[in-house]
């Protein structure tokens, strides 16, 4: 069984009674132009990405057309209708005006949640000595105990030509997403066996050992 559906399977059950936390906020009703220009002039700044994309083959992104989305900054602003992407390399969240100039969303650290179609996107600032970089990552569950996708991207260097090959160009490759746990105390652990998940999760790993044996699921990559 694939990661994804495991670990889902298994944080439902642990944060099906957990409190949600409250995500209403003030929205911004102006229309849609509006919206994208008081963004920009909020937090943002032009994309360079366009130009290191002609030198390099494939894209960057998640999802490389633009989706329509919502931004909900820390302090309540909301900006909805915005067509947003997220680029997995540069890991930053774009968005598009209305003329097609296509701009990064800076200063990250205000942005409370992102959601970009059906996909919940944050800012991750995690805590304790054992935290991960700042990164933006895709909320898959989400609770007071919260599954987490950090999704990975580098760059495949270029190959010179060789005898009876042809130079080959950089190309963007995907690799191997990390899932993270977020505990309610806000530190963030990586797992990548069941040993490591049932560790971080001790105060209910008896349920989760149980469900992980009647319904025989794995939780290696």
């Amino acid at each position: 069984m694939k990661l994804r559906l495991t670990l889902l399977a298994l944080i439902v059950v642990l944060v099906s009674r957990a409190q949600q936390p409250n995500l209403h906020t003030p929205v911004d009703l102006v229309d849609n132009v509006t919206n994208i220009e008081n963004l920009i002039r909020a937090l943002s700044f032009p994309s360079n990405m366009e130009t290191e994309e002609v030198k390099t083959e494939g894209n960057a992104y998640l999802n490389e057309e633009f989706t329509e989305g919502t931004v909900a900054l820390s302090n309540g602003t909301t900006y909805n209708r915005i067509p947003l992407r997220y680029n997995i390399y540069n890991d930053q969240v774009e968005f598009r005006n209305k003329s097609g100039k296509i701009y990064n969303i800076n200063n990250p650290s205000e942005i409370r949640q992102v959601t970009i179609g059906q996909s919940k996107f944050e800012f991750i600032q995690p805590k304790g000595k054992r935290s991960k970089s700042q990164f933006f990552a895709e909320v898959l569950v989400e609770g007071n105990t919260s599954l987490l996708k950090h999704f990975r991207m580098k760059i495949q260097p270029a190959k010179p030509a060789q005898t009876h090959q042809e130079a080959k160009a950089p190309v963007f490759v995907k690799i191997p997403s990390e899932y993270l746990i977020r505990r309610p105390c806000g530190e963030i652990h990586q797992f990548k066996n069941q040993k490591e998940l049932l560790s971080l999760l001790a105060d209910k790993n008896i349920l989760v050992d149980e469900l992980i044996k009647r319904e025989s699921l794995s939780v290696t990559r």
